[in-house]
This record gives C-alpha cells, sequence and structure tokens, in this order.
C-alpha cells in the first residue's frame, strides 16, 4: 500500500507539472510603403571635345558643379555646359533606396564607363528626406579614341531604384 501511495504521489506531480504552461503575447506590425518613382531631370552631357592625338578621357564627377577633367590630350570646347545627370526620387520619408547604373555604354565609337553617383560613398544607397523626396547625382567616364571622326555621339542607358 505504501508503494501506492508512492506511486500515486509521483504521477500526481508528474501531471501538475505536464499541465504547467506560460503565454507570451506577441505584436504583429506592418507598413506598407508609398510607390518609389525616378524621374531624371538632367541629362549626362559632355559637351564638346578636339578630336585627341592620343587615346584621352573625359570625366564628369558626381557633384552639383559638374566637376569636368580631362586627361590624355583631349581640350574642353565651349558651346555647350558640360553636365552629370540629375534624378528625382519620391517615396517614403526616411525609406532607403539602392541605385543602379550601367556598367558601360556605347556612344557609336566610343564608351561611357565608371558611372558613380553621389552616393557612391554608401555603395550607391540613398535615403528618402522627411519631405518623402531625394535627389541625386551621376557621372561618368567618357572614353575618346585617338583621332577621334568629328561628330554627334549620343546613347541611351537606364537608371534604376528600389527600396532597400
Amino acid at each position: 500500500m505504501k508503494k501506492f501511495g508512492i506511486l500515486f504521489i509521483v504521477l500526481v506531480g508528474m501531471a501538475t507539472a505536464s499541465f504547467a504552461q506560460t503565454t507570451a503575447t506577441t505584436n504583429a506590425a506592418a507598413t506598407i510603403v508609398g510607390t518609389l518613382t525616378l524621374t531624371k531631370t538632367g541629362d549626362l552631357q559632355f559637351g564638346n571635345l578636339s578630336s585627341p592625338a592620343g587615346a584621352s578621357t573625359v570625366t564628369i564627377a558626381a557633384d552639383a558643379g559638374s566637376t569636368t577633367t580631362p586627361a590624355g590630350g583631349i581640350a574642353l570646347l565651349g558651346g555647350v555646359a558640360r553636365t552629370a545627370a540629375t534624378y528625382h526620387v519620391t517615396g517614403t520619408a526616411t525609406a532607403t533606396y539602392a541605385i543602379t547604373v550601367p556598367a558601360s555604354i556605347a556612344l557609336g565609337t566610343m564608351t561611357v564607363d565608371n558611372f558613380v553617383t553621389s552616393y557612391a560613398g554608401s555603395s550607391n544607397i540613398g535615403t528618402i528626406q522627411g519631405s518623402a523626396t531625394d535627389d541625386f547625382i551621376v557621372g561618368a567616364t567618357l572614353n575618346v579614341g585617338a583621332g577621334q571622326a568629328p561628330g554627334v555621339y549620343t546613347g541611351t542607358y537606364d537608371v534604376s531604384i528600389a527600396y532597400n
């Protein structure tokens, strides 16, 4: 009988322990962000250039002044302003977005490469300001061949953005 009593106490103790429960209340949340839009507000323009004797480059920085750096004997001529491309973004305030630029494009027999944004130091990640807008700049390098034939050289490229 004593064994039966001990068995009963052990079983009751196990039953009590197995029914012990605890509950944690957890919240769930979601944020719907506004539509992300990108508008080009200015084109990338390398301007009027001389035909160089040797291969040359013209680099336009992704800065507000469109800093232009010629290299290799090419001359920057007047008549057309040199400008970096400019873009306007709208979306959800304080959200971040990634900017994608091309590796290179062709302008006839010349190439444009080394595309860089004004957010290059942050791996091309922009932040939409409290006004739900932001702006960024894209510069690049034009590679001009030796004795480049005179003419107007044009091309297009895509810049895209996506929420981070």
